[in-house]
């Protein structure tokens, strides 16, 4: 086996050496009719040495024969020689060698004798006296092979096909020759052949063609370049100038280089002429050469121009031909900031054609535009976008990129409003979702929310896409399902299914798909009854239950609802004869309750204000007192009316309204009623213009129905958070408190975090922290340790100056509150030195140590982690210490020695 895999290194080490004899064959470039084919044929050998690399560098076992690399060793010296030959090729043959040689095969094929010239001979010799002459012997040729009789069809083709490549005429005007042929035809009841179903090589009729790209034969001929119409151009003045400026470009004096690179950046962006002429001078390898120059003026320069030529489509072949992308992403790493933009959007230039994707991916590029996409400027960021996506269409550079940190930084445009790359990440985002590591990626940083909340806010493009990467998400993987089911994804997703885009509809649909077959909804009193039973799989599929939780399917129940109103069919209702299903098992009548409940609903919609007050009032009280009345109210249709009662101009309906609301929201089945009733936007009007009564209830409604964990990122992206804030800062007491819980179960999901501090959140609760009378300390430190691990708002917080504030509480607080104060602090500190270094200085140790012995759980464990980062950064300290001291002592030594030699 050590003999083999000997054996097989060694082959590998001649495949490779092979490889980059190909590879300084075209380093200086290849002429003649060849030029297209030479380029396309090295190109493709040297792509040969990425598999080979892997090969040597593969840690497992290698294959046991190497037979197969023998025969790559023999294949490549072959493209190799090919190369060679091809470079060199004569371009001035002769016709008649053509000819001949395709009459020598149609012999062999069709058994004429082997020894016979009499064929042939007469051929050539006319070929030499002149075009009548050779029309008149292959004529005669040809008759006498169709008298023989056996191979007439073939030979007559042979005719037709030989006069078609000669391009034989009759030059002196007569018909002869062509009533000869026709009689020829005739005798010989050949059917003539279009000249386009016949093979240039055989001349036979082609019975599997296939299309070979031949390439484009050079636009510059005697310096006349060829414009699109098939006209041409005299270019001789600027083919001048330009030579004379790809000469400077080699010059000793930088000003002289700096000089012609700024004329061909200029001319390259100019016009397509312009690049292909700088390619036929030869531009781009020196071009390509001074992008490793030191100077960065020179470096820019070289990148735009290369950029520039390469927007020409047969530009891109000789520019990756020179070796261009190691020195792109040096350029990548270490360049200017307009350097590094004009690097990456060369990559993106070259990424078009699908073969570079391979060598890009491969060559350290992609680390590189995830730093600039996180890092750059505006315009970098956009510029490494388009590149990594185009990238990342090849399925191989999809791993490269996820570990590179793509996901993160995309996850962070994704969330950042400011950073104008929503677009951008979610179309990256959608590429990158099919791979199982991005996959996992996205998954893990709790992406899903975030993007249920496009589809519904999202624009158009934005929706499709994220419709994508869900559906990507949830292939094959039944967690993401049950995940986006519980979130509230289905009615987006039918909305989507209806009225989206083509590409959003489908994956809608197919998503909506997916989630039809890994549930099952039922009856809750029968399957309730199976599980009572101790059935533990599903009665429909027989496949084992995860749990035993059911979840209202909201969305069906509406579905029902509405098909029922429009057939005129009775709905169906949780009551059974007008009696109520205790929780017991047994059945109450409530027959007097429900008509008297569905007399206050019809007079909910009376034409008479006092009526209407009357019966809101009366609603408000019945749904403060007991669940069977808020279940009897919501069957009797009472949560659509009083909905839209919240946009009366009567301030008493408002409030009565959105009170009852309120004490419905108590049950838990009325939460998806009143959201499917559209409640959101109505309650969000109130809090900012209702009156302060009014305002509390909505504050408390949008608590109740946030602690659904689906609403809260409706509520989140309806605008809400900002009047609650307002009403944190600027409410009476309750309605403070009102707003503090909504705000804190609100700011729970990450993506209603940033939200908050956008909308001054941070200001509002510090300044409630250090007033004593506000009496909000345990609620601002409560929602401060639910922010304070979001960028944002441990900025804003570290920029207050509230470190010291909170070690103070960490001393003289209630028990809550140093537990609150210790976990701000720990969000404050992590990967942040400078933190640790101010907690350290103002003397939080003493109190921490307190804590991490006497506090409660949470604080010993908050506690106990901050002393181990401010443990570690004290041993970094003193680690750093030592070394400057050493490095103190060492030069103290060296100068004390150098003292004594002067």
């Amino acid at each position: 086996m050590a003999g083999t895999a000997t054996a097989v290194l060694a082959a590998i080490q001649s495949l490779l050496r092979l490889v980059r004899d190909v590879s300084r064959t075209s380093a200086s470039g290849f002429t003649g009719e060849f030029k297209k084919d030479c380029t396309d044929l090295s190109r493709r050998v040297a792509l040969l040495s990425h598999l080979f690399e892997e090969i040597r560098d593969f840690s497992g076992g290698l294959v046991e024969s190497d037979h197969c690399f023998d025969e790559l060793i023999v294949a490549i010296q072959g493209a190799k020689k090919l190369l060679v030959v091809a470079a060199n090729f004569d371009r001035n043959i002769a016709p008649v060698d053509l000819v001949r040689g395709q009459l020598r095969r149609a012999r062999e094929r069709y058994g004429r004798p082997q020894n016979s010239d009499k064929e042939v001979r007469p051929v050539e010799e006319a070929v030499n006296v002149n075009n009548l002459e050779v029309e008149i012997k292959v004529e005669t040729l040809l008759k006498e092979d169709v008298s023989e009789g056996d191979n007439q069809n073939e030979m007559g083709y042979q005719l037709e096909s030989s006069k078609s490549l000669l391009k034989i005429t009759d030059v002196d005007g007569g018909d002869n020759s062509t009533n000869k042929i026709a009689d020829g035809s005739k005798k010989s009841d050949v059917p003539v052949i279009p000249v386009d179903f016949l093979c240039p090589i055989s001349l036979e009729l082609m019975r599997d063609p296939v299309i070979v790209s031949t390439g484009q034969p050079t636009l510059l001929a005697n310096r006349k370049l060829k414009r699109s119409d098939g006209s041409f151009r005299d270019v001789s003045e600027d083919v001048e100038h330009i030579e004379l400026l790809v000469r400077n470009l080699s010059s000793r004096s930088l000003e002289e280089r700096r000089s012609a690179l700024s004329d061909i950046r200029s001319l390259s962006k100019r016009s397509t002429d312009n690049r292909i002429l700088l390619a036929e001078a030869g531009a781009i390898p020196i071009l390509v050469s001074l992008l490793t120059s030191e100077d960065s003026v020179t470096q820019e320069n070289a990148v735009t121009s290369i950029l520039n030529l390469s927007i020409y489509e047969n530009n891109k072949g000789l520019i990756m031909l020179a070796n261009v992308v190691p020195s792109i992403v040096q350029l990548l790493r270490v360049g200017t900031m307009e350097t590094r933009e004009n690097a990456a959007a060369t990559l993106f230039s070259l990424s078009l054609a699908n073969e570079n994707k391979i060598i890009i991916g491969a060559s350290g590029a992609i680390p590189a535009l995830v730093n600039l996409l996180e890092n750059g400027s505006s315009r970098g960021k956009k510029d490494a976008a388009t590149a990594l996506f185009n990238l990342c269409v090849y399925q191989g550079n999809k791993g490269r990129a996820v570990r590179a940190g793509i996901i993160v930084v995309l996850l962070k445009m994704l969330t950042d409003s400011s950073s104008c790359m929503v677009d951008e990440s979610l179309t990256i985002l959608s590429v990158l979702a099919s791979h199982q590591e991005a996959k996992a990626a996205i998954v893990k940083a709790s992406t899903i929310p975030l993007l249920i909340d496009l589809t519904r806010t999202g624009i158009p493009r934005n929706k499709e896409n994220a419709t994508s990467i869900l559906l990507s998400l949830c292939k094959r993987d039944s967690d993401n399902l049950a995940c986006i089911s519980r979130l509230g994804a289905v009615i987006p997703l039918m909305e989507l299914a209806k009225n989206g885009s083509e590409r959003a509809q489908r994956k809608a649909k197919s998503l909506l798909e997916h989630l039809q077959r890994a549930q099952q909804t039922y009856e809750r009193s029968y399957i309730q009854r199976w599980i009572d039973g101790g059935n533990t799989t599903c009665p429909k599929t027989q496949q084992k239950l995860k749990n035993v939780t059911l979840t209202p399917n909201y969305v069906l129940r509406s579905l029902i609802a509405q098909w029922c109103i429009n057939h005129n069919v009775e709905q169906p209702t949780l009551l059974a004869n007008r009696k109520l299903k205790r929780s017991d098992g047994s059945f109450r009548d409530v027959s007097e309750d429900v008509e008297h409940i569905e007399l206050l609903v019809r007079n909910l919609s009376s034409r008479s204000l006092e009526e209407r007050r009357s019966a809101l009032s009366d609603i408000r009280s019945l749904s403060k007192r007991s669940t069977d009345n808020r279940i009897l109210l919501a069957e009797a249709g009472a949560i659509p009316i009083l909905v839209s009662l919240l946009t009366s101009e009567d301030s008493v309906t408002q409030e009565n309204a959105v009170t009852s609301i309120l004490n419905l929201s108590i049950y838990e089945n009325n939460k998806g009623l009143i959201m499917l009733a559209n409640v959101v936007p109505s309650i969000v009007q109130l809090l900012r213009v209702g009156t302060m009564e009014t305002r509390e209830n909505a504050a408390a409604t949008l608590f109740s129905l946030s602690l659904a964990n689906e609403n809260k990122i409706i509520i989140g992206a309806s605008g809400a958070i900002p009047a609650l804030v307002n009403l944190l800062e600027n409410g009476s007491s309750r309605g403070k408190k009102d707003a503090a819980t909504a705000l804190f179960n609100l700011c729970v999901y990450q993506g209603n975090k940033g939200r908050a501090v956008r909308a001054g959140i941070i200001v509002v609760l510090l300044k409630m922290l250090t007033d004593s009378s506000s009496c909000m300390v345990d609620e601002s430190l409560t929602i401060l340790s639910v922010l304070a691990s979001h960028q944002e708002a441990k900025a804003a917080i570290v920029r207050a100056s509230t470190i010291p504030l909170l070690i103070d509480l960490t001393r003289t607080g209630i028990p809550r509150n140093k537990e609150n104060a210790t976990s701000i602090l720990l969000s404050l500190c992590k990967r942040d030195s400078d933190n640790l270094a101010c907690i350290s200085r103002l003397g939080a140790v003493i109190p921490l140590m307190e804590l991490a012995k006497n506090g409660s759980e949470r604080a010993q464990r908050k506690a106990k982690s901050l002393l181990e980062h401010l443990q570690r950064a004290q041993q970094v300290q003193h680690l750093l210490q030592a070394r400057r001291n050493k490095i103190l002592l060492g030069l103290d030594l060296y100068f004390i020695v150098f003292a004594k030699f002067i």
